[in-house]
């Protein structure tokens, strides 16, 4: 299943806003499962390269960046499931007001964030396209009250270009240390001119690190609920045990019940050791009150 389609910016707009994304997604229908990319990067760093390799496994080096493009392809995933993909295909963020970047943003399930490993500029301009997506996606859950976390913004750190030998300024190290720090899901560094099969590995990776993340937070409530239960449940029987347990060693033993069901744990006597012998003493002293009392009144006499 390779199918490929193409949409550019309706009429005079060089830009995809959230209402034509959300036409374009309600258009394309389908039974099999969406799965929304966008690809954030500065120019030149082959985001168009990236995307026309992944839909056609063709390599074409130049193309219009003056419009934005959406593609959609249907691909098959290692464990025979199909998954419709929709990568939006953006123009440089310089030419992009603040409301449509943010509204790009919502509209992805995932971010494949490029640099070029020949140009370090680009790998700066990654940390702000990070920032970016947190910041969107964290305000977004506060005006609807729900639950945010940094997870949940599943993004891949992807170098282009390696294969450009003397011009190399970005390490893979660098690119892997970067990718950690931007609390990345995973880091690629690839040659989209030379390879064919890794654009594909990157997609589908990317879907079964998004869908595994869905499937987590969508039973997290079940499992914190679970949690709070259980928990209320053991620290009840926990009070329940003390209780019995203290009684039992406070309480004179029935004549119905034998010695043993009386005895106290060695754990709960060494509790109440101290709490005995304060006693005792506090008996014993006002004994020897008593005794010293009376022989006072026997002299008397």
């Amino acid at each position: 299943m390779n199918t490929t389609k193409c949409w550019s910016a309706p009429g005079d707009k060089t830009v995809l806003d959230y209402t034509s994304l959300r036409k374009l997604s309600i258009g394309m229908k389908s039974p099999l499962p969406i799965f929304r990319v966008l690809i954030l990067g500065a120019s030149s760093v082959g985001k168009t390269a990236l995307i026309v390799r992944f839909a056609t496994r063709r390599f074409i080096g130049d193309y219009d960046s003056t419009s934005e493009r959406i593609y959609q392809c249907q691909r098959s995933l290692l464990d025979s499931q199909h998954v419709n993909f929709i990568v939006l295909d953006p123009i440089s963020n310089e030419f992009k007001a603040e409301n449509e970047f943010r509204d790009q943003i919502l509209w992805a399930d995932a971010y494949l964030l490029l640099y070029s490993v020949t140009d370090q500029s680009s790998l700066d301009e990654v940390d702000r396209m990070r920032f970016l997506i947190n910041y969107t996606k964290r305000s977004r859950y506060r005006e609807k009250n729900l639950f945010s976390s940094a997870g949940e913004s599943v993004a891949f750190l992807v170098g282009n270009k390696d294969d450009v030998f003397g011009e190399r300024m970005i390490s893979y190290e660098m690119g892997l240390a970067r990718s950690r720090e931007l609390n990345c899901s995973a880091f690629f560094e690839i040659s989209v001119r030379e390879s064919v099969d890794a654009p594909a590995k990157i997609f589908r990776d990317l879907y079964e690190t998004w869908n595994q993340t869905q499937q987590y937070y969508s039973l997290r409530p079940q499992v914190l609920a679970q949690d709070a239960s259980s928990k209320l449940q053991l620290r009840s029987r926990l009070q329940n045990n003390r209780s019995i347990s203290l009684q039992q060693s406070i309480s004179p033993t029935s004549s119905g019940r034998s010695s043993s069901e009386g005895e106290i744990s060695p754990r709960l006597k060494r509790k109440l050791l101290p709490h005995i012998r304060a006693k005792q003493f506090l008996i014993g002293l006002s004994q020897q009150n008593l005794e010293e009392y009376g022989d006072s009144n026997a002299e008397l006499k």
